[in-house]
């Protein structure tokens, strides 16, 4: 799948294609919040995060040069180019995930999931120029300023994938990681519940005061983010139940049945591409995609909108995973 130079074409062409359309057809169904700030740009000094601020200040120079039709189009136009070279470097079957709606209309607009995936992709392609792991380094720290509830999982991952290959120090290094969870969780239940469960109280009064467009009241009280964790996850990759379908209009419901198609595909991906993969770093790869799910729930469970876009964090990492597997393992697996 796409391995002649004419079916990449066609691939950034469908990409280019339906980049448009999802944009103006979604436009009428939700207004983009984040992205009009970005276009717009709006004073980032209202704004406490770090994340916010950034990204304002960041498409703002970009929107003194261009204008912000010159900014929609060009990151339109470097997002397409960096999958364009992605197509050499992945399997067909892993890129088709930024073929999906959701994940096409969020890389392609300008926005903090766009940066997210730009950074992303350059780590994978400046891969051969960095012996000294230096972009990793930039990469990882920017990450851990820009979004630090996905560094706090993505650097273990990183240093786990590395370190495992199938070998005996696999059992060593999985007791390891065990144990810290076990200690990690033993820490929230004595020591730092409070302060977490304070941050996701924290979270839904944002989504409420500036959004307000919240759709579910998670439990509140003493260990409430471990308590919400199942209905977090749930909502993480499904968004809404069965039984909300038609209650909060035609583009939820859309979103429903692409969230199931989405978990088809990582699981065709996990079982056609990590089948070579040793146990232990079978166990990792489900072990990371489990804990990124939980570090980001607390974003998603509140706001319909907000949950469809931080999903695009995760077919990211996603295919962060797949790189960093193939990294490991290489020549066990074709890319095409």
């Amino acid at each position: 799948m796409f391995k002649t130079q004419n079916s990449k074409i066609i691939f950034i062409a469908m990409y280019l294609f339906s980049s448009l359309i999802y944009f103006f057809y979604f436009s009428t169904f939700f207004s983009y919040g984040d992205v009009s700030r970005y276009l717009n740009s709006e004073d980032s000094q209202i704004y406490n995060s770090f994340s916010t601020a950034f990204t304002i200040n960041y498409f703002s120079f970009w929107v003194s040069i261009l204008s912000s039709y010159g900014l929609f189009f060009s990151n339109l136009l470097f997002t397409s180019f960096l999958l364009f070279k992605l197509l050499h470097k992945l399997p067909g079957s892993l890129m088709l995930i930024f073929l999906i709606p959701g994940v096409t209309l969020w890389i392609s607009t300008p926005s903090k999931e766009s940066l997210i995936f730009q950074s992303t992709a350059l780590l994978i392609l400046l891969r051969q120029y960095d012996p000294y792991h230096l972009i990793k380094i930039i990469f990882l720290y920017f990450l851990y300023q820009y979004k630090p509830h996905l560094a706090v999982v993505s650097i273990p991952f990183m240093i786990l994938m590395q370190f495992t290959d199938g070998g005996k120090r696999d059992v060593m290094i999985l007791f390891i990681t065990i144990t810290f969870l076990f200690f990690a969780l033993l820490g929230y239940f004595n020591f730092l519940h409070p302060y977490i469960d304070n941050l996701l109280n924290i979270i839904g009064y944002h989504f409420s005061y500036y959004a307000n467009t919240g759709v579910n009241d998670p439990l509140v009280g003493q260990y409430s983010f471990f308590q919400n964790i199942p209905e977090g996850l749930y909502r993480t990759w499904f968004i809404i139940y069965p039984n909300e379908l038609g209650n909060y209009g035609v583009y939820v419901n859309y979103i429903f049945f692409e969230s199931i198609f989405i978990l088809g595909l990582i699981f065709y991906i996990f079982f056609n591409y990590f089948n070579k993969a040793s146990v232990s770093q079978k166990i990792i790869i489900l072990l990371f995609l489990v804990s990124i799910s939980v570090a980001v729930y607390p974003f998603m469970i509140y706001n319909l909108g907000s949950a469809w876009r931080y999903k695009v964090s995760f077919l990211t990492y996603i295919v962060l995973a797949f790189y960093f597997f193939n990294q490991v393992n290489e020549g066990k697996i074709a890319t095409e």
